[in-house]
């Protein structure tokens, strides 16, 4: 397994994260209290969505385990998202909520098995493209 590309895919998706919520908090965010569980639906839909799309590069990419490495990439993030949230969370005083913490592990389950098996079918469907029209 190669590490530094499990490391390569977690920061790239953590950076398409940040900056695709970033915009997303702009967008819908005006009144905090008002709007709070809605941006926050819509991010872990944004993070499932993009989580998608991800896993299916990898799927694309990795021909040896592309499983193992999408679940790598999803524990990288958990293990550097976890401790960031907790911070955040901490420093603004907003109340810990068990479930926070469980939504987006079953939304990255899904999101790994939907994005690695598309991208295991589009890998075997252009390799198959290949050897019929080569």
């Amino acid at each position: 397994m190669n590490y530094v590309r499990v490391i390569k895919y977690a920061i790239s998706f953590y950076l398409l994260w940040i900056m695709t919520s970033t915009v997303l908090a702009m967008l819908f965010v005006d009144d905090l209290e008002n709007t709070a569980r809605t941006y926050i639906g819509l991010s872990y839909l944004l993070s499932f969505i993009l989580g998608i799309l991800v896993y299916a590069l990898v799927g694309y990419r990795e021909t040896a385990k592309p499983y193992v490495y999408s679940s790598m990439v999803a524990f990288t993030m958990w293990c550097v998202d976890a401790p960031l949230s907790l911070m955040i969370k901490g420093h603004f005083e907003i109340a810990f909520d068990p479930v926070t913490f469980v939504i987006p592990i079953i939304f990255a389950i899904g999101a790994v098995a939907t994005g690695t098996t598309i991208g295991i079918k589009v890998r075997n469907c252009s390799k198959q493209r290949n050897i019929t029209s080569g």
